[in-house]
């Protein structure tokens, strides 16, 4: 949420349904709205909440909801139900739809993408969509039934990537996949890791989601992995947000960042003494921060303090917890004994000798605050830029649809630079289909697995160090292979009225081929008699078969083949019907 005086409007439309007409009944929608309602408006949110609704109802209430809205209000929509894509549109499917196979979806389902335009159009601060759609799984060939969440064809009804600028769209699951039912839970799988992260307080909506991501994924094993598609002007949008105290005097604002100044638990009045009380044996320190010296009870200077910063100066450069899980009596006997922490690897040269100097076990040999100062500026002094380690910091790729590739830029600089990748100017998410790898010389690898269409784009590495970024920028091209015969029809072929009739075609390409098979220049439609098979896997084969074939079957039969790659068309086929033998 924005930092002003007056808060922001907070609106949110939340539809849910789970029994339809004509379609299979789901088990959580209605009741992901309703806990979805309900965190809502713990958080301050106005909730419009609608159940089992039909199309004219759905298109009423989104009306209404849209000139509802004021500008600068934040906008959250949530839908679960079913949802389909159909002729590269997303639709959310009421409760009334006469069946998900075969319907002209404009006319009888809502196009989603209608609803984030409308919605947008009304000036926002921003746009939100949760779907918790794709619960069933359904082709769009209405010929072949509904089938599992096994399923791979390509050109499935999970709902593709949507965008829209001031706009976040969240999905149950990544573009073309499921998304899976809560099985004897109450909530869907995506909703039950919104409703446990939602209102988390002051954390930016895109980090929580990526906790969300996490947890789906990770309750999943992966099967169903979120998506999001993120084109967001403004920063920190909170659905949460809360008025956080003013800094007090021990505490200090920087950049979003909270700096506190504390002791190491050692704190006393130095005119009194400089030893531990004899009185009482008891130690009483934070242990992991806490010089040999102290814990033999010996006499303690600010070189102990010193040695105290050398274990902060390793937390910033492992970002890990010193002695995490250990016991006491262990971590005594480790300090007591001369070992010290393992200084990561990747911790610049300078610092990591300052961190073991502080680490001295006499405490003469460690540097006094003068000394520390001096150091510290020397360490920041030297710490160097991100920079491309090629010649040039734009290149082109290309890549042949349904293969693999992999994108590689070299980063230097001192501290080691962390690599974020972009798509098209987006944050890239992570999946089965996209992986990040880096090695320890500054290479950062994205890993793109059976590339298809929507991966064509700009592809940008960014570099960020304490000092600056550097970015380098890999612009990939998807290659098709125009389609190919490699056995044609054959020119004429008899066959006796009645009888069953099989024409077949080799032809490949990338993607494979759409083919049309035609008679006397005319479409064939397929049905009961008329049967076409298109290859499965690796096989490249075509056919068509006609049963009881009949004179008027008789004709010249061709292939049109096509994919993104180009068209052609295969030879024609004059075939004749002969009467059957007396």
């Amino acid at each position: 949420m924005a930092t002003t005086n007056e808060p922001r409007r907070k609106l949110a439309l939340v539809i849910g349904i789970s029994k339809y007409d004509h379609c299979e009944e789901l088990k959580n929608p209605e009741n992901d709205a309703n806990d979805m309602s309900s965190a809502l408006e713990s958080i301050g949110f106005i909730v419009t909440k609608k159940l089992a609704l039909k199309r004219a109802e759905m298109k009423h209430v989104i009306i209404d909801f849209e000139e509802s809205i004021q500008r600068d209000d934040m906008v959250l929509f949530y839908f679960a139900g079913h949802g389909i894509q159909w002729e590269d549109q997303n639709y959310l499917i009421p409760k009334d739809i006469p069946t998900l196979n075969g319907v002209a979806l404009n006319k009888s389902a809502i196009n989603a993408q209608d609803i984030l335009d409308t919605l947008s159009n009304r000036n926002p601060y921003v746009t939100i969509f949760l779907l918790d759609c794709c619960r069933v799984y359904h082709l769009r060939n209405p010929e072949v039934d509904a089938r599992g969440t096994d399923a791979s064809n390509p050109k499935s009804a999970g709902l593709k990537a949507m965008y829209k600028a001031s706009s976040l769209i969240a999905f149950a699951c990544a573009p073309g996949t499921i998304a899976i039912d809560g099985r004897g839970e109450e909530n869907g799988l995506f909703t039950k890791h919104l409703l446990k992260h939602i209102k988390t307080p002051n954390e930016d909506i895109q980090m929580m989601l990526r906790d969300v991501t996490h947890g789906v994924i990770e309750e999943s094993k992966s099967k169903q992995i979120p998506f999001l598609s993120a084109s967001l002007a403004k920063k920190n949008i909170y659905l949460c947000g809360q008025q956080m105290n003013q800094p007090s005097k021990s505490e200090r604002s920087y950049e979003g960042y909270t700096v506190k100044v504390c002791d190491f638990g050692l704190a006393r009045t130095r005119n009194e003494t400089t030893r531990q009380t004899t009185s009482n044996p008891k130690l009483v320190c934070t242990l992991q921060w806490t010089a040999p010296e102290i814990l033999c009870m010996k006499k303690h200077t600010d070189k102990s303090d010193v040695y105290s910063l050398g274990i902060v100066y390793w937390e910033l450069a492992a970002n890990e917890i010193p002695y995490d899980g250990h016991q006491n009596a262990v971590i005594c006997e480790f300090v007591l004994r001369g070992d010290r922490l393992e200084i990561p690897k990747t911790t610049p040269s300078r610092f990591s000798s300052l961190i073991k100097e502080c680490w001295a076990h006499d405490p003469n040999d460690r540097p006094n605050c003068s000394q520390l100062i001096e150091i510290v500026e020397e360490c920041i002094a030297k710490q160097i830029q991100p920079k491309v380690e090629a010649p040039k910091s734009a290149n082109e790729q290309s890549c042949v649809i349904g293969k693999g590739t992999q994108i590689s830029w070299k980063f230097s600089g001192i501290e080691k630079p962390q690599v974020t990748w972009f798509f098209n100017g987006q944050p890239l998410l992570t999946n089965d289909r996209f992986q990040v790898t880096e090695t320890y010389d500054g290479t950062s690898t994205l890993s793109i697995c059976q590339a298809e269409l929507a991966d064509q784009g700009d592809y940008i590495a960014r570099a960020i160090n304490a000092v600056g970024e550097a970015e380098a920028k890999t612009t990939l091209k998807i290659d098709c292979i125009k389609p190919f015969i490699k056995a044609n029809l054959n020119t004429a072929q008899k066959v006796t009225k009645s009888e069953s009739l099989t024409l077949k075609l080799v032809a490949s390409g990338a993607p494979k081929p759409h083919i049309v098979w035609m008679k006397d220049d005319s479409e064939l439609t397929p049905n009961d008699r008329i049967q076409v098979t298109a290859p499965i896997g690796n096989d490249d084969k075509y056919t068509l078969t006609i049963l009881n074939v009949q004179p008027e079957d008789e004709g010249e039969y061709s292939v049109m083949i096509s994919n993104f790659g180009g068209s052609l068309q295969s030879n024609k086929c004059k075939v004749i019907v002969s009467s059957k033998s007396p």
